[in-house]
Order: structure tokens, then C-alpha cells, then sequence
């Protein structure tokens, strides 16, 4: 191959266009390996990279989905979502607040005791319903158990388990 004068094409042989070809799919191939490593890296970061009561409203979302995807017509779930302090977390007591789909603001409160940071989220909103508001809280490092209820294909919060 020489090298081309301005405003001239660089004249391919045949032999150099099937080393391009044959070298395409490897090329691809190394640039989707690289954007999916990519993708599977920054979905797993939700956790990572959300405050406390995103990791709570993603908990229940996994939940919902293992639910959702039950055969049975009425069935319930535990969720248990640990206690993180990093990123945006509370390193000691919390208390977790569902605040009921009735409420004029309803979503998933975290606050941080005592008088510390508070987290919000309405995430799970669009997974599960919340009939009523229920409020848990939990010493330092302990994860909060959530129950999920399926009744007729509708997904519910029944409460906080007990450990």
C-alpha cells in the first residue's frame, strides 16, 4: 500500500481487502466483548452507586420479580436487604419507612439515627404496591426484612419480617 496524495484514495490490493475482512469480525467482536463488560458493570453498580433507600426499593424489585415470576395465585416472599454504610448509607441505627400508595408522597424513606443523613426513593413504586405504611427500625449493620405478597397477580407489601 502506498501512501495516498491529498485528495486521492488509497488503492486497496485484493489481498490486503481480505486480511481487512478476515480481521473485521475479530475487531467486532473485541469491541462488543468490551461494550457488554461495560454494561454488565455499570447495571451491577446500582447498587453500589444508589443511596440507602435505592438499595432497599432495588431489593424490592429482585423480590417482585421472584414473585412475579411464581406459579402459585397467593404466595409471599422475604426480602432481606443488608445494611451498607458506603456510598450513602447510615453507619449506625436506621429506621426504613414504607410510606403507603394513599399518602400524598409514598415511597421508601431511610433515615439515618439519630438526626443523621435521610434517603428517599419511589422506585418500587412501579413494582409492588404499598397499602399501608409501616416503619421498622434497625441497630447498626442489620439487614431489613421485607414480606412481598402475591394475591391474584397483584405484588403488596405486608410488612417487615421478623428475624
Amino acid at each position: 500500500m502506498t501512501a495516498a496524495a491529498p485528495g486521492r484514495f488509497i488503492q486497496f490490493t485484493q489481498a490486503t481487502r481480505r486480511r481487512v475482512a478476515s480481521s473485521m469480525p475479530n475487531r467486532l467482536m473485541g469491541r462488543t466483548s468490551v461494550l457488554v463488560y461495560v454494561g454488565v458493570l455499570l447495571a451491577g453498580c446500582q447498587g453500589l452507586t444508589g443511596n440507602a433507600a435505592d438499595r432497599v426499593a432495588f431489593g424490592l424489585q429482585e423480590g417482585a420479580n421472584r414473585l412475579g415470576q411464581s406459579r402459585n395465585v397467593n404466595d409471599s416472599i422475604a426480602v432481606r436487604i443488608p445494611a451498607r454504610t458506603w456510598p450513602n448509607g447510615c453507619p449506625g441505627a436506621y429506621r426504613v419507612q414504607l410510606l403507603a400508595d394513599s399518602a400524598k408522597a409514598s415511597g421508601i424513606v431511610v433515615s439515618c439515627l439519630p438526626k443523621g443523613a435521610t434517603y428517599t426513593s419511589l422506585h418500587a413504586r412501579r413494582y409492588v404496591h404499598t397499602p399501608l405504611a409501616f416503619e421498622a427500625e434497625q441497630p447498626a449493620g442489620q439487614p431489613v426484612d421485607i414480606m412481598l405478597q402475591k394475591r391474584d397477580k397483584e405484588l403488596t407489601i405486608a410488612g417487615f419480617a421478623q428475624p
